[in-house]
């Protein structure tokens, strides 16, 4: 935003969130520059619109004003205010004065009016126009005092304003929230928003009267119609979601038939592959239709030449057939060549300052070889290692 038209805006006082509002409408408006109609009576028409209403009072005192000026900011969607610290019996002029979104301002005529007196608990008998209701708001069942009702607070009593349906106030001048009126002196009228699809309240914006706030799935100034991605089905008052499998976001209104299916998907509820495409994905939403040539050339990249269970399987097998044969290799050349025995010794002598080296004797040495001779034979076995004789001649 320019800097001169910065100026401007921040000559003119407003509130931070004022601020971001007019900020917000020229960036949407692209206005970047100090345009020609700024401040002009006359604007475009997108440009009219309110940004907020000023209500100025100031005390009076035989037709002439005193004190000090008071004043307040309104937002435009508000349709009463209520001035607060009024003096009891005391004149006042006051007007309204418009601010729109080209800072162009217009400002009513002054109203001047007096206040009620100022009544807190009041003896019986001490007052008897102590009730200033006003008539369209009460409900009237005292002929002495038309919209009063009399309340009892021990010995005191005060009478009260009894207010119709939809009015309420200190003086039932007001209208309830959930109701509207279309001016002033005007009655009350119950707002046209329907619960199921707003929260039920409203309130008049530039002329315009719209729902506060709309439930899920609905849209318009009452919330009168189906939002982007709902339908009302024939003959039902309210909006159901499309069901349109996340392929898109809108459906004709009536029927529910989606409308521009999109990531290659057609139908009713664009719940499957347009012709020529195949889904790819075997779960979930349908958005993974490609070209049944692009499925085909997927598929075959994708193929493995051998599993990976087949791989598993062929090195486990591997490595027991390698086990069995180191097994069997040691088993046959353990029974091939069985442990030597000894055949000579080796001891200290007695006086610890020798080694006396002695041999098997013979014929232990030729028991112990045909015993072994003769087992082998039993185990179908031979060519043993036979013990061999000491040479002495060492």
């Amino acid at each position: 935003m320019n800097k001169t038209l910065e100026e401007h805006i921040i000559q003119e006082n407003l509130t931070p969130e004022q601020l971001a509002k007019i900020s917000k409408h020229y960036k949407s408006k692209n206005v970047s520059e100090l345009p020609e109609w700024f401040k002009k009576k006359t604007v475009p028409r997108e440009h009219a619109g309110i940004l907020l209403y000023t209500i100025i009072w100031q005390e009076m005192e035989n037709g002439e004003t005193l004190g000090e000026v008071w004043n307040d900011t309104v937002e435009p969607s508000k349709l009463d205010y209520h001035i607060k610290g009024l003096k009891a019996q005391t004149n006042y002029s006051i007007c309204v004065e418009v601010m729109y979104y080209s800072f162009t301002t217009l400002r009513s005529e002054y109203l001047e009016i007096e206040t009620n007196r100022n009544f807190s608990l009041i003896p019986p008998g001490d007052h008897k126009d102590n009730c200033h209701c006003d008539k369209m708001g009460t409900v009237n069942d005292d002929p002495d005092h038309p919209g009063c009702r009399t309340h009892f607070f021990g010995s005191m009593s005060l009478k009260l304003c009894q207010c119709q349906e939809g009015y309420s106030g200190m003086y039932c001048h007001i209208c309830r929230p959930g109701y509207y009126r279309l001016g002033p002196n005007m009655p009350c009228n119950k707002c046209p928003c329907d619960i199921k699809k707003s929260n039920g309240y409203c309130h008049f914006r530039e002329g315009y009267l719209f729902c506060d706030t709309c439930n899920e799935g609905y849209g318009g100034n009452l919330c009168q119609t189906c939002a982007k991605g709902y339908y009302r089905p024939g003959g039902s008052a309210y909006c159901t979601r499309c069901n349109c499998h996340g392929n898109t976001d809108f459906c004709q209104d009536i029927t529910g038939e989606c409308i521009g299916c999109r990531h290659n998907t057609a139908g009713f509820n664009c719940n499957r592959c347009a012709h020529g495409y195949v889904n790819i994905r075997k779960t979930g939403h349908l958005t993974s239709c490609v070209h049944a040539d692009t499925a085909q050339q997927m598929q075959e990249k994708n193929k493995p030449s051998v599993g990976s269970g087949a791989i598993a399987g062929i090195c486990v097998t591997v490595i027991v057939v390698i086990g069995l044969i180191i097994g069997v290799v040691i088993y046959k050349r353990y029974w091939r060549y069985p442990t030597a025995r000894p055949f000579w010794t080796v001891e200290l002598k007695d006086d610890h300052e020798g080694i006396c080296f002695s041999s098997v004797p013979e014929d232990e040495l030729v028991a112990i070889t045909a015993r072994e001779e003769e087992e082998e034979r039993k185990r179908g076995k031979s060519g043993s290692q036979p013990y061999t004789k000491l040479r002495e001649n060492i």
